[in-house]
């Protein structure tokens, strides 16, 4: 696409770019740097532009959005609460900000209207999405180098864990919208695979396994026989160089090599007793009231010092049996809907790839309130893309009529 001065003020553009400078907040607060204050302010503006979109968006009637809208108004209720006057929680010594809470699933959630919107207003189209991946994917590589060296510099040079795995995780959507230039799915899934390996996140690997054979089923039954064999030629040329890294990551990294053996001994960094302590406290440590409706968000910190690591279990102690109700609405009507798109088109893949990222997700990690500005960007365009060709497709068959 041509690079005009009009796609440089498109909103959407500053949108994305302003969520990927805010995403820098982290790395900045870690070293107690200042620059975290322009974080707050490229949030505090993008807020206000996905709450303007929100509320001038037009009624949308999918399903979809039904669980979204009372999953997330759930959330903001508990986290409104709990800011005004919820009980303070600590973490490793020091009280835990609140708002941080609210702002994690504002942050999360909102993001996904304004992509939608900016889909349905023409901002966001074929053409700029490519180079909106680009720039988001050139944001997360900044994360990474940044955050390598943070840890490194002060002392972990054998090997850390690097949450950033399930950022590059959730880019795997992206791979279907180039279905029709096969060499370029396979160099972003390598991409993809090859930092989600680096990151030794365990969860984020585990996931990436399971996408690429998301991946391989959907590409083999979806095109002719005679490419079926350049794409398992692909394949297997993709699988080799993978087993070349891992070798070599396994050779060169004593950490590495830690973190794969705990994985074949079936070791789970004590999730096993984090989620045993965490099921007790519901039922022997909690009055009916706290087991229906949750102690309020954070509360998990007060029984492990962490979060759960586990979203089902987390929002059980954090929103009772009525937040894990809402938050299984939510799966059913997402399920629903995704079952109910046209078939075989790429929005229908984009969008059951982000739903098997972020099903697999809640298992892992805090997923509900860490969604990647990545992942509402594809899923935004595919749901309000799909919708449109629908739309125009009704349109031709009642002209035709």
């Amino acid at each position: 696409m041509k690079f005009s001065v009009k796609f440089i003020f498109n909103i959407c553009t500053i949108y994305i770019i302003l969520w990927g400078l805010y995403g820098f907040h982290w790395y900045d607060s870690a070293k107690g740097t200042n620059i975290d204050a322009w974080s707050n302010i490229f949030l505090g503006i993008n807020m206000a532009i996905s709450i303007l979109i929100l509320f001038n968006l037009k009624k949308i009637k999918s399903i979809f959005f039904r669980g979204v809208n009372i999953l997330l108004l759930t959330f903001v209720l508990y986290g409104f609460f709990y800011v005004i006057g919820g009980d303070t929680h600590f973490m490793h010594g020091h009280a835990v900000n609140k708002a941080s809470y609210l702002i994690g699933i504002l942050r999360s959630y909102l993001p996904l209207y304004a992509f939608y919107y900016f889909t349905k207003r023409g901002y966001l189209n074929q053409n700029s999405i490519t180079l909106y991946f680009v720039i988001l994917f050139a944001f997360s590589l900044l994360y990474n180098l940044f955050y390598s060296q943070y840890w490194v510099s002060i002392g972990y040079d054998n090997g850390f864990t690097n949450n950033l795995g399930y950022v590059f995780v959730s880019f795997f959507p992206f791979v279907f919208l180039y279905k029709q230039k096969s060499l370029l799915q396979y160099i972003i899934l390598a991409c993809i695979v090859g930092l989600t390996l680096t990151s030794m996140k365990r969860g984020a690997i585990v996931i990436s396994f399971f996408l690429f054979l998301w991946f391989l089923r959907t590409n083999l039954s979806h095109i002719k026989t005679s490419k079926r064999f350049i794409i398992l030629l692909m394949t297997f040329v993709l699988l080799t160089i993978g087993y070349l890294y891992i070798n070599h990551l396994y050779d060169s990294s004593s950490f590495f090599q830690t973190r794969m053996e705990q994985t074949m001994e079936g070791a789970s960094s004590g999730r096993d007793v984090l989620y045993t302590r965490l099921i007790d406290h519901f039922w022997n440590g909690s009055g009916a009231l706290q087991q229906l409706f949750g102690s309020g968000p954070d509360s998990t910190l007060d029984i492990l010092g962490k979060e759960a690591h586990n979203d089902w279990l987390e929002i059980l102690i954090c929103q009772g049996l009525f937040g894990v109700s809402i938050f299984a609405f939510f799966w059913f009507n997402s399920y629903k809907y995704w079952k109910q798109m046209p078939k075989n088109t790429v929005y229908n893949q984009i969008v059951g790839a982000f739903l098997l990222t972020q099903f697999l997700r809640t298992f892992f990690s805090m997923s509900y309130s860490t969604i990647p500005t990545a992942a509402t960007l594809i899923l935004g365009y595919a749901l309000a893309k799909s919708e449109m060709e629908i739309k125009i497709k009704n349109i031709q068959i009642r002209n035709r009529n």
